[in-house]
């Protein structure tokens, strides 16, 4: 889409009800004067949520990119929250659980199986690591 299409177009503030005019688009930042307050908004997550355009088409078109950048905005934002919590386990470990009554269950190749009791369900993937220490 060229965005210089979209500047001098009018376009309403579906929350405050002002009408203003497009004076520059960026490829993250709409800017709109309403009656001579200028107010930048992001671009084009605002046409998904408050923004409309007087011009129907190109409104379904920006509501269609706007959606699509707030899914993408959602989806690096829990990334990100993903790997920083990622790297403090690594950093810091997980949580301590106090275990109990271990018996040893098998050995096999060189592996030991354990069943342990806990205060509490615990559920880990084949594979977990877990340090054990002993108090």
């Amino acid at each position: 889409m060229n965005l210089n299409v979209l500047v001098g177009k009018r376009v309403l503030n579906k929350r405050s009800r002002l009408i203003g005019n497009i004076l520059a688009v960026t490829k993250s930042v709409i800017t709109i004067s309403f009656h001579g307050e200028v107010l930048r908004y992001p671009f084009p997550d605002a046409f998904s949520s408050f923004l409309e355009i007087e011009d129907e088409d190109l409104q379904h078109e920006l509501e269609k990119i706007g959606s699509t950048s707030d899914f993408n905005s959602f989806r690096d934002l829990y990334e990100r929250a993903l790997k920083n919590e990622i790297q403090y386990l690594k950093a810091n470990g997980g949580k301590k659980y106090k275990a109990t009554d271990g018996e040893r269950l098998s050995y096999q190749g060189g592996a030991f199986l354990y069943v342990f009791e806990t205060d509490t369900d615990l559920h880990f993937q084949e594979g977990t690591p877990l340090k054990l220490s002993f108090a």
